[in-house]
């Protein structure tokens, strides 16, 4: 028995009220750069610190859990009946990978953005739920390219599945100026997402790593990483320093997880005309 296919991106869209006109999402004429911030959890700390620190900025959040959604948009309309991000924030509940299908994602426990595509080894799973699946080179074609023919920032956070997606992206993904994922492949029951893996294919499309770690750094943190506890007090510190906003330094990229930036917009980013922050 195979899985239903999910309704269309842009069907989707308009269930969720998201402006489209033609297969482009539409956002305020003032809007003059987008991000793009996969797995929101249930804060999209990412997404409301980018939005409120640049009036003309849109981003497209992804969520596959529904409950994690609900919560994006009671903390949106609590800040200021969330008018200043009127047009400018748009949810898709679904989750990404290599191909359009529906799909069982473990909820977890605790930390609200743990839940996986991939079945946890060591987080305890409270239940399963059906999400709806897309690539990511479909979501990037809901933003008009010759209105926004760069996409200034990828954040994902998948749980496992960041390089899949990153492949779902195909050629999609030269529109990208900065991506930051997250190295995953022991937390996980199946997953291919090792640092390593991430590194080789990223320089193949064309972007070089902005912060390689050290042998002995991906090495401890690969033993460290199957430890529950490790994972909750990691995504527990990652929050704080969001809340904090603490800045490290005077760079155009204030990041964590591994960082790649693309060698056609080098220039920009390194300029500080692209910006790309990862706190929390």
């Amino acid at each position: 028995m195979t899985n239903p296919t999910p309704p269309s991106l842009i069907e989707i869209c308009k269930s969720e009220t998201i402006p489209v006109q033609g297969n482009r999402i539409v956002f305020p004429a003032y809007v003059k750069r987008i991000k793009l911030d996969v797995g929101l959890s249930n804060d999209a700390g990412q997404s409301l610190q980018w939005l409120n620190s640049d009036p003309d900025l849109g981003v497209v959040g992804i969520e596959p859990l529904q409950e994690n959604v609900n919560g994006v948009k009671e903390l949106v309309l609590s800040r200021d009946s969330g008018t200043s991000l009127e047009g400018r924030f748009h949810i898709l509940p679904i989750a990404l990978g290599t191909k359009v299908e529906t799909r069982t994602i473990f909820v977890t426990s605790g930390d609200a953005g743990s839940s996986s595509l991939f079945k946890p080894l060591s987080i305890l799973v409270l239940r399963e739920e059906t999400v709806r699946v897309f690539r990511l080179d479909e979501v990037l074609d809901l933003i008009d390219e010759r209105r926004f023919p760069i996409i200034h920032f990828l954040k994902l956070d998948c749980q496992g599945s960041d390089l899949e997606i990153l492949k779902s992206a195909s050629s999609a993904l030269r529109r990208v100026a900065v991506v930051t994922a997250e190295a995953e492949d022991t937390s996980y029951l199946g997953t291919s997402n090792s640092e390593e893996e991430m590194d080789l294919y990223m320089t193949s499309q064309g972007f070089m790593r902005h912060n390689p770690r050290s042998p002995l750094r991906r090495k401890v943190g690969s033993w460290l990483a199957p430890l529950s506890v490790v994972h909750t007090i990691y995504g527990f510190l990652k929050r704080m320093l969001a809340h904090f906003s603490f800045k490290k330094n005077n760079s155009p990229l204030q990041v964590e997880d591994p960082t790649y930036v693309n060698k056609l917009f080098a220039t920009s980013v390194y300029s500080g005309e692209i910006t790309a922050w990862q706190k929390g």
